[in-house]
């Protein structure tokens, strides 16, 4: 198993821990894979009825690795695709998964961390949780959670924070629909706990239910969605300000 993250069964069911505390549990292939893996192996597990997901440390999920970035700007045009369909698998993944997915998220959630919310079902943020879709600070986009996000908060909120990349609060995320609740961990576990009196299989029907009309519309989004990200890698822009901002993240 990865050390990226841990998995536990419980009960009916399966926790998932984003473990690299001391990285802000940013993302890096081998977190993405691990989570990949993680929800195909709990999502065919009839022992499992509700998967819960949160993170270690002081944040949920500070978005990319510098390691992971720094590999990102230095590859050539399919490497960046290449890693642009890694996330989209993962988010695919967990989107796709026939079990409930309740998330608690704290502390920092930033970039790629705002995909795991809005590929979740149910969404409990601590109420000192501070988010942003920061890609642009760094001449990028959010575009390969883009299509997962644009289905969780409409086009209106994510033409603000998209553009805006500025740091919102628990409050605001629910007001748009990226959260449900504001809440403790412990409140968060015991809405999953809670689902374990539904029926599985109605739960599984009913989120595919939900996802059923938008869903050729997705792949078409996130296909558009690696190149465009290909594109923004690729301009003068972005490679002067992730270099700057790795560079000072290396001084740290």
């Amino acid at each position: 198993m990865s050390s990226a993250i841990q998995i536990e069964r419980r009960a009916s069911i399966g926790y998932v821990t984003l473990s690299r505390g001391s990285k802000r549990n940013a993302f890096d292939a081998e977190m993405m894979d691990a989570l990949r893996v993680a929800a195909d192996e709990l999502g065919n597990d009839p022992a499992v009825k509700v998967v819960f997901l949160a993170g270690e440390g002081e944040a949920f999920c500070a978005g990319a690795d510098l390691s992971w970035m720094e590999a990102q700007m230095n590859a050539d045009r399919a490497g960046k695709i290449q890693e642009a369909k890694r996330l989209s698998d993962m988010l695919a993944a967990l989107n796709e998964m026939p079990k409930p997915l309740v998330t608690f998220g704290h502390g920092a959630i930033f970039g790629g961390g705002l995909g795991l919310l809005a590929v979740s079902d149910i969404v409990i943020l601590d109420a000192n949780a501070k988010l942003s879709f920061s890609e642009t600070k760094l001449g990028l986009i959010p575009a390969t959670i883009g299509p997962f996000v644009l289905q969780k908060i409409g086009h209106s909120a994510a033409r603000q924070l998209f553009l805006s990349a500025e740091i919102f609060m628990a409050d605001r995320a629910v007001d748009i629909g990226l959260a449900h609740l504001v809440g403790t961990k412990v409140e968060a576990q015991a809405r999953a706990e809670g689902l374990l009196k539904n029926s599985a299989s109605a739960m599984a029907k009913a989120k595919a239910v939900v996802q059923a009309r938008d869903k050729d519309a997705l792949e078409a989004e996130i296909e558009l969605a690696q190149q465009a990200l290909a594109d923004i890698w690729e301009t003068e822009d972005a490679c002067d300000r992730v270099g700057a901002f790795l560079a000072k993240g290396k001084s740290k």
